[in-house]
């Protein structure tokens, strides 16, 4: 049974096993009025990044609570903001609900007014800095950029230990990076790396030959099948899910230290269709039960205290290294020069 076979079905197993503990979770908040208007439009159309096994664990659970039909379309950050910007610009209202792994833009759509302000009774318990000061966004998880590797590939005493040791020429044609162009998880591991170790990190990678890869998923399949023997700047979920589903999977997960951050953000259309059933989602997403599904199914690192990811280590001790929406500016700032950087130095 390969890699991918094996963590659905032990992912398909937690779901079962969360959701039969769902009724001792607390109820999540939601205004009453708005939770019977909820009820009324009966359904919430969600586009997100997010990892799809824990999004329909999370749909299931709120249709069971609420009786509200989730429909969910799992698609890549880019593709999200496209579909979004396109219906917009369109004056199609369709979607009601977006979540992808990046903040910034859900500053550029709040700039535009492309968001419903709405400020969720669930906000008490996160800190400040993972909402939008007026109640357009709000952070409701990280996933960890770290390095996995193929132990069938890679001998025990020549396994990467940090970020440096992704350099060596026995590397060369067989390591895996994000493509900057694939997004933002691809654009933050590039700036993290950057400004943390300098260009002459990206030099010395760049010259190894690497695989260009868009996204977290294609990165794993590349490590799961042995074309990659090493992936680095994959999201942690892609081997803590696998390891959780098979302790026995070949794989193994370093966490190297700094340690970029993604964020995990979600907001409501301006013109949602169902705008008291996104109202109700989002709740549910930032509620205890929400919270404890999204750990279970998808991995995620929660910022609600209190909720534990199993197979992360102690991170106390780690630079972690994330991009706050005061710092959005500079961010950005070098981002053009950051992408022909990257194109000159990952030249194929």
């Amino acid at each position: 049974m390969n890699w991918k076979s094996v963590m659905v079905a032990g992912i398909a197993a937690a779901a079962i096993l969360q959701l039969l503990a769902f009724r001792t979770l607390p109820a999540f908040a939601t205004d009453a009025a708005v939770r019977e208007a909820a009820k009324k439009e009966g359904e919430v159309v969600v586009y997100g990044s997010w990892p799809k096994a824990g999004m329909v664990a999370m749909a299931d659970a709120f249709t069971k609570s609420t009786g509200v039909k989730v429909t969910f379309t799992n698609i890549a950050s880019s593709e999200v903001i496209q579909r979004f910007l396109a219906e917009r610009e369109a004056s199609r209202a369709v979607v009601d609900v977006v979540n992808i792994s990046a903040l910034a833009p859900f500053v550029d759509f709040r700039k535009r007014n492309l968001l419903l302000q709405y400020r969720s009774p669930e906000l008490a318990a996160y800190p400040k800095s993972y909402q939008d000061s007026d109640g357009y966004w709000m952070n409701v998880g990280h996933s960890a950029e770290v390095i996995v590797y193929n132990t069938e590939r890679v001998p025990a005493g020549k396994a990467p230990k940090n970020w440096q040791d992704l350099t060596d020429p026995m590397f060369a044609k067989v390591l895996a990076v994000p493509d900057i162009k694939g997004g933002g998880t691809g654009y933050l591991w590039y700036y993290a790396m950057r400004e943390t170790l300098g260009v002459s990190f990206h030099e010395k990678i760049g010259a190894l030959k690497p695989q260009l890869l868009v996204s977290t998923a294609s990165m794993g399949q590349a490590v799961q099948s042995g074309e990659a023997f090493v992936a680095a700047g994959i999201l942690h979920y892609t081997g803590t899910n696998a390891l959780k589903a098979d302790p026995k999977a070949p794989i193994r997960v370093v966490w190297p230290n700094p340690l970029p951050l993604t964020d995990l953000v979600v907001g409501i259309s301006s013109t949602a269709p169902h705008p008291n059933a996104a109202k109700t989602f989002v709740d549910f997403i930032a509620s205890e039960q929400g919270q404890k599904l999204g750990v279970a199914e998808q991995g995620m690192l929660s910022p609600r205290p209190g909720i534990k990811t199993e197979g992360v280590p102690d991170l106390s001790g780690f630079k972690l290294y994330s991009i706050a929406a005061d710092r959005l500016e500079a961010y950005f700032k070098v981002e053009p020069e950051y992408n022909a950087e990257f194109a000159r130095l990952y030249a194929k």
